[in-house]
């Protein structure tokens, strides 16, 4: 359900829409890219490609999740990190913030409760 078996952080999926300008993209590097997407059963599916290979790779973490339960409703809370690898050595070269996530919770309560994060009351 709505998030169970997340693989990326809360906060940083998207929706892709029929017939809506959703996506643009500014490459201001001199390495030229390849965005590919595919649909794998009932999987959309993506790799980014580079004509040449790159000397660092970035990660995308979360920290400081947890549910929050308000007057309003239930809200959703966590923080996005991005780590900058150097790819020869494996070392983290950069660690930046990317964005805060506070964000009403649209589904039933009962599944906040199943996944097992820490609630709090404010």
């Amino acid at each position: 359900f709505p998030d169970f078996g997340r693989v990326i952080p809360f906060g940083t999926g998207t929706s892709i829409m029929y017939n809506y300008l959703d996506y643009q993209l500014r490459n201001d590097t001199d390495t030229t890219f390849q965005i590919r997407v595919w649909v794998d059963g009932a999987h959309l599916r993506g790799a980014l490609r580079a004509d040449k290979s790159l000397p660092l790779s970035y990660h995308i973490r979360e920290s400081d999740a947890r549910f929050v339960r308000t007057e309003a409703g239930w809200y959703r809370e966590n923080a996005v990190w991005r780590d900058t690898v150097d790819k020869a050595t494996g070392t983290v070269t950069a660690t930046e913030l990317v964005k805060r996530s506070h964000a009403l919770v649209m589904y039933d309560e009962k599944y906040i409760v199943s996944e097992g994060r820490e609630t709090v009351e404010n």
